[in-house]
């Protein structure tokens, strides 16, 4: 479990490195930017799909050690702010507001992996981003929560509680280093009835306490139907 997190997280830093990249486009062109750019997000990608089969296989050796908590779920009522842009994605039947300034990054140089990814522009230090994507390749286990264990030694990687309308689930601080400067990541996992989904809330680790509240301001307005009785 600690190698597939430190590999996702190091997947993610190569794909902040190539949005920065991909951000200096519509300022100095697609001359020098462009591939190297895509390059870079399609090679960290690599490490990510690594990442994948270790994750499923934990998830899938603790459903054999620890039996699911069957608990009712009330969920509160999602809040949405009025005028907000809205991702909707059908397939998986989930939506949630989209914070203002983030724009989307064209789908096809969205490496197949990962669902979505919006940028809010910085400068003279990282974007901010929000990135969803999809972990493991199965249904999640319902009740079940990483432990502190499950994280890498000697990593600066800590666990963040977040709460999606009344259901505790699961997140992640990361800080990174990037080019632009220090950055922060919170990425949190929803385990959705058809797959575990997770979204990243990614930027300058000087907006580190605007990136959690925007964090639980979009989880209030996240709906989907969760793998839980």
């Amino acid at each position: 479990m600690g190698n597939a997190i430190v590999i996702g997280f190091i997947a993610l830093t190569g794909i902040l490195c190539g949005i920065i990249a991909l951000c200096g486009i519509p300022k100095y062109g697609t001359k020098g930017l462009l591939w190297p750019a895509l390059t870079g997000i399609l090679l960290w990608l690599g490490l990510g799909a690594l990442a994948v089969p270790t994750f499923a296989l934990v998830r899938k050796k603790a459903e054999a050690v620890l039996a699911a908590r069957v608990r009712k779920v009330d969920f509160t009522p999602a809040t949405h702010t009025p005028g907000a842009k809205r991702l909707q994605d059908a397939e998986l039947a989930f939506s949630f507001d989209l914070p203002p300034g983030y724009q989307p990054v064209p789908a096809e140089s969205v490496p197949k992996q990962f669902r979505y990814i919006y940028v809010k522009p910085g400068v003279g230090e990282p974007p901010s981003v929000i990135i969803v994507s999809l972990v493991g390749t199965g249904i999640p286990i319902a009740g079940q929560h990483v432990s502190p264990s499950d994280l890498p030694p000697g990593k600066d990687v800590t666990l963040t509680s977040f709460s999606w309308r009344g259901l505790a689930v699961d997140g992640f601080r990361v800080p990174e280093k990037t080019a632009q400067g220090n950055a922060i990541n919170f990425n949190v996992q929803l385990p959705l009835k058809k797959r575990l989904v997770q979204v990243t809330f990614g930027g300058p680790a000087t907006k580190e306490a605007a990136l959690h509240s925007l964090a639980i301001q979009t989880l209030a307005t996240f709906e989907g139907e969760p793998n839980w009785p």
